[in-house]
């Protein structure tokens, strides 16, 4: 987390997420966090300028601290100078007596009516420092309820019968930060003269002070009440300024400060006995050529003694061995995991425990499909009697793979020796975090380049920029990012993305982009560095480079950026706002076989890609958005805006018409149903498809 950035969340711009996916070479997960936006918008979709902090209960609620704090400030430090009976140091000394604080917090478009709000509890020490959190997070899928102890997150999901277990060590550091690094920036905005308005209203016979800060640049306004007599706030409204009205997107409601919190509160309770749990602190993150949890490539014989103790046994080549007649290379088993030693330095790691995961969440027990789709089919096989070896030298990565049922036994970690010149340069303002992943730099000032503004449509992807040849395509197979469009400003329409001169900016990462003429034509060389790619945040190798030959913008309307195309139907058209509407009003034809109750069960690419017993879910989608649909008699559905007639489902406020097809397959009836969101009807994606098990006639 970078404090700084945090704390101005409150005035950042609006931007998208992404979802697409691509294997070994392709940075995917750009394009991930794009089309989940498009293909997924749940319930508790966060405001996309919340994107930083706003991905979990815990960080929601230090999201919260940080407005809290900064509404206090802008209250006290703007109202100095009009309202001498009001003092910065009155706000000051009352932020330190806080011991307890019970908030509520409403996102857009939840409401008590819709059931759909977080409530939290958080508890300081006389120091200030945090001892204890809690949150209840509501909305229509139920209810999740998550705990922060001592540098322990757990989150206990009652609808999927979960506990996941995460550690959180900075929790603590980041919230006694905040209010300094607060003041620090307020200071700042006056130094620099941002434009922010105050307006402060102080009834005199109210109990409360009332505040509006409105950024007419960042385009945000916010709106506060104030307790007169402690300076604390009460309430908090958030609006973002646009032109078709000021819609509001946050509510935070301030019950009570300093009132006392039974301890049991800060423990979960009522988890049944048969919860399965996702345990992330007992073993670790697994980082390719780098570590596997605490046990890092590169560590000493004596560092390996020190931090373990005694292995419980030591061999090489089928001899044992004592730590006082060791060869000179030979393993050391600890249980959960084996050292493979050379010349007294730790040259390889070997885990069968499924407690520890790579960042992606794959880990021992997977299965080899699922390896080799986030892997790449770049590997190298050695087959044994019972088992077979994948290598994937590249990465310093090997899986055993049981022959029996596919999925893997053992994991090895060694250096990735073998390709020292793909290792990426890690830039000076780059950082690598707990987890291993490499997070860029992001937060770079605008300058402009008139040279890349237009349209880039990809020609091919190379390795190197040296490898690139007009007249010869490196690169055969299938590939997500079709064109970039680079406007004025530093935007990229229809995406996530920014850009400066020189580097195209995503949420994490910093992509160069190089400009050169060849034969004649401008062509772009681009490098996406996404913050959770397989290739350069979590193997830490150099990127591949897009490259994109300069066209008109106008060749590229109505064309998806990402991804396959959509065949469009005939009946359909695109209205003057650019977006796809379907023909809807077809008459209804009965379908005996549709009606009744659809659970979801899977979402693929393509029909053929469905496999019950292997799911995809779509780059490990777990908790999907349909969750179900029920078919009613005469073309009805539980919701008014969707009906349906043969072979079709229609969203009357989309203007969809999706293909619906019913297959059996080993016994059991399923429905293949076109996901057709914002990717297809203003992205002109080729939708996707939920899978979908019928359960009730």
């Amino acid at each position: 987390m970078r404090p700084k950035k945090d704390i101005k969340i409150l005035f950042q711009k609006v931007v998208a997420d992404t979802n697409p996916r691509m294997d070994k070479f392709v940075l995917r997960d750009v394009l991930q966090t794009y089309n989940k936006t498009f293909d997924n918008k749940s319930a508790c979709y966060h405001p996309i300028i919340w994107r930083t902090i706003m991905k979990s209960p815990i960080t929601k609620l230090t999201a919260t601290a940080v407005i809290i704090i900064t509404a206090v400030f802008l209250i006290t430090f703007f109202e100095k100078a009009a309202a001498p009976a009001y003092a910065l140091e009155q706000t000051i000394e009352a932020n330190h007596t806080i011991k307890t604080v019970h908030l509520r917090m409403f996102e857009k478009g939840q409401s008590i009516e819709n059931n759909e709000f977080s409530d939290y509890w958080v508890k300081y020490d006389n120091a200030g420092k945090l001892l204890n959190l809690l949150c209840n997070e509501h909305d229509k899928d139920g209810v999740k309820f998550t705990v922060w102890n001592e540098g322990i997150k757990k989150t206990w999901i009652p609808e999927d019968n979960v506990v996941i277990v995460k550690r959180l060590n900075n929790m603590a550091k980041e919230w006694e930060d905040f209010p300094k690094l607060t003041l620090q920036w307020l200071y700042d905005q006056a130094k620099e003269k941002e434009e922010i308005e105050l307006k402060i209203d102080e009834p005199v016979d109210s109990d409360f002070i009332y505040v509006k800060t409105t950024h007419s640049v960042d385009k945000v306004r916010v709106e506060l009440v104030v307790d007169r007599k402690t300076k604390l706030i009460k309430k908090l409204l958030r609006y973002p300024l646009r032109e078709q009205g000021n819609e509001l997107d946050l509510q935070v409601d301030f019950f009570a400060y300093n009132q006392p919190i039974d301890p049991s509160m800060f423990e979960l309770k009522g988890i049944s006995d048969n919860a399965k749990v996702i345990d992330k602190v007992e073993g670790g993150i697994i980082v390719p050529g780098l570590r596997v949890g605490d046990y890092t490539l590169g560590m000493s014989k004596d560092e390996v003694l020190e931090t373990l103790g005694k292995p419980k046994a030591i061999s090489f080549g089928g001899e044992k061995y004592t730590l006082d007649n060791l060869p000179g290379q030979y393993s050391m088993n600890f249980g959960d995991v084996l050292l493979h030693i050379v010349n007294d330095s730790v040259k390889g790691i070997t885990t069968r425990n499924p407690v520890y995961k790579f960042a992606n969440g794959l880990g021992v027990g997977d299965s080899e499909q699922k390896i080799k789709q986030v892997f790449g089919n770049e590997s190298r096989i050695q087959e044994f009697k019972r088992k077979d070896m994948l290598y994937y030298e590249d990465k310093g990565l090997m899986f055993e793979i049981d022959k029996r049922d596919r999925t893997v036994m053992e994991i090895n970690v060694s250096p990735i020796e073998s390709s020292k010149s793909r290792n990426a340069h890690i830039p000076p303002t780059s950082t690598i975090n707990e987890q291993g992943l490499l997070i860029d730099k992001v937060d770079y000032p605008f300058v402009n380049d008139p040279e890349v503004i237009g349209g880039w449509k990809r020609v091919d992807f190379v390795r190197d920029i040296d490898d690139f040849n007009p007249a010869k395509k490196s690169w055969r197979h299938e590939l997500s990012l079709n064109h970039l469009i680079f406007e004025e400003g530093g935007k990229i329409p229809r995406s996530n993305l920014t850009w400066t001169k020189g580097l195209v900016l995503s949420d994490e990462a910093a992509s160069k982009y190089i400009i050169r003429e060849i034969d004649g034509s401008s062509y772009m060389f681009y490098m996406f560095f996404e913050w959770k790619s397989a290739d350069y945040t979590t193997h830490h190798m150099k990127p591949f480079y897009y490259v994109l030959k300069k066209v008109s913008v106008e060749s590229l309307k109505y064309q998806p950026m990402f991804g396959k195309k959509a065949d469009i139907p005939s009946t359909s058209y695109i209205n003057e706002q650019g977006r796809i509407v379907d023909k809807i009003d077809y008459p209804f034809v009965n379908d005996s076989k549709v009606i009744g109750i659809w659970k979801s069960v899977d979402f693929v690419r393509e029909m053929e890609e469905f496999k019950d017993s292997e799911k995809q879910w779509e780059h490990g989608e777990s908790r999907p958005y349909l969750k179900e649909l029920i078919f009613l008699p005469n073309g009805k559905t539980p919701k008014n805006w969707r009906t349906w007639t043969k072979g079709l489902v229609f969203h009357s406020g989309d203007k969809t018409a999706s293909k619906y097809t019913i297959k059996k397959i080993k016994g059991s009836t399923f429905m293949f149903f076109e996901w057709k969101r914002d990717s297809y009807t203003i992205g002109y994606m080729k939708p996707k498809y939920y899978v979908l098990k019928k359960v009730s006639p």
